[in-house]
C-alpha cells in the first residue's frame, strides 16, 4: 500500500483543485481524510479474514465499486456539515469524492508490494496491479515505518505522487487562477 500520508495528501491536493466555493472546511477534512479509509480493511487481521478473501486487505473496500459507495455516504455527510455545499450537484460531489477515494486502490495498484487490488470488485474479484509498480509499498506497522524502509518508501512517493501532484496544482492555480 501507499503510505497513509501520500494517500491523504492526494485526496488534499484534488480538493484543493475544486472551485474555491467548495472548499469548505468540511469538504477539505472528507477528502484529506476519505482516501485512507479503505485501509481499514486491515482490522480484517485481527478478527481472523484471511488476506486473499473478498473482504481482506485490498479486496472490496479497494475497489472503484466501494470509492463509489462511500463517496455517497461521504456526500450526504458533507452537505449536512456546510450549508454552503447544497448549492453543489450532489452528482458532482459524489464524482468528486469517489475520485478521491478511489485514488487509493489505483495507487496500491502501482506498488511493488502485496497481492493486487480488487479494484473492480465485486464484478471481477481477480487482484491486478497496474504496469507501473513504482511506489516501493508502505509497511503496515508504524515501527518499520519508522527506519530505512519508510524512508524508501517517502522518497519513491515524493517522486512519483508528490511532485507530480505538485505540479498540476500550481498549473491549475497559474492557468485557472480565480478572481
Amino acid at each position: 500500500m501507499a503510505s497513509v500520508i501520500t494517500h491523504s495528501l492526494l485526496g488534499f491536493g484534488i480538493a484543493y483543485m475544486m472551485p474555491q466555493k467548495w472548499r469548505t472546511n468540511a469538504f477539505m477534512w472528507v477528502a484529506t481524510i476519505a482516501p485512507s479509509l479503505p485501509d481499514l480493511d486491515v482490522l480484517g487481521f485481527y478478527a481472523g479474514v484471511p488476506y486473499e478473501s473478498f473482504f481482506g486487505h485490498r479486496g472490496f473496500f479497494h475497489s472503484l465499486f466501494f470509492s463509489f459507495l462511500l463517496a455517497t455516504f461521504l456526500a450526504l455527510l458533507v452537505r449536512a456539515m456546510a450549508q454552503k455545499m447544497q448549492e453543489i450537484s450532489f452528482i458532482k460531489l459524489v464524482l468528486c469524492l469517489g475520485i478521491i477515494i478511489s485514488s487509493h486502490g489505483i495507487l496500491d495498484a502501482m506498488t511493488t508490494g502485496g497481492h493486487g487490488i480488487a479494484l473492480f470488485s465485486p464484478f471481477y474479484d481477480a487482484r491486478i496491479f497496474l504496469p507501473w509498480r513504482v511506489i516501493r509499498v508502505s509497511p503496515m506497522h508504524i515501527s518499520a515505518f519508522l527506519g530505512e524502509w519508510g524512508i524508501r518508501v517517502i522518497l519513491s512517493e515524493i517522486l512519483y505522487v508528490w511532485l507530480p501532484l505538485s505540479f498540476v496544482v500550481a498549473a491549475k492555480k497559474i492557468m485557472f487562477s480565480e478572481k
